[in-house]
């Protein structure tokens, strides 16, 4: 799924996503895969409502 009011920055070496005004339709799991000639590594993180 892609929403269009988050920012992904794209360095050199960092990749950042932000969100900046969070909505419950973010809420839920966010999976990240990085990838290279070396080898993988994938990373989830949850978002839930306080």
């Amino acid at each position: 799924m892609r929403f269009i009011d988050v920012q992904v920055e794209d360095t050199a070496d960092i990749c950042r996503l932000t969100i900046p005004y969070v909505m419950p339709y973010h809420f839920g799991t966010f999976t990240v895969l990085c990838e290279n000639e070396v080898g993988r590594a994938v990373a989830s993180a949850e978002l839930l409502p306080l």
